[in-house]
């Protein structure tokens, strides 16, 4: 893995100042030498050395040798396992018996529930409707 990043890194440079017909022909020497995939190959080539400016001092110079990495898994505390676990009954309780639907007329869920309980050819109206 890391020879192949470190052909890369030696073409960077002068993939820039060549021209396209040298540009494309050193793209198909690099593929068929490292196996990536062409695009992948343009993109570490178009962004090795680059500086990129993000939010407020954070300066980023863009490196083909190192590797992104993907962030922590999320840690939850005692706050957001108690929210993920009384999700659905805050929909079945709160949402359904107050959220007005344009779908279904302006009604809540529950309110259409009981207008199918009462008159089942009221169902067939607001269904055919959506």
């Amino acid at each position: 893995m890391s020879e192949r990043r470190a052909v890369i890194r030696a073409a960077a440079a002068g993939y820039r100042k060549a021209s396209k017909k040298r540009q494309g022909q050193w793209l198909d020497e690099l593929v068929a030498l490292t196996g990536y995939h062409r695009w992948y190959v343009v993109r570490l080539l178009r962004a090795h050395g680059r500086t990129i400016r993000g939010a407020g001092r954070i300066r980023l110079v863009a490196d083909v040798e190192l590797k992104a990495r993907r962030g922590r898994r999320p840690v939850y505390d005692e706050t957001d396992v108690d929210v993920l676990e009384n999700l659905p009954s805050f929909i079945e309780e709160v949402y359904n018996e107050k959220r007005l639907h344009s779908g279904i007329d302006y009604l809540t869920p529950s309110e259409l529930e009981e207008q199918i309980r009462i008159d089942p050819s009221t169902a067939n109206r607001s269904v055919l409707e959506l």
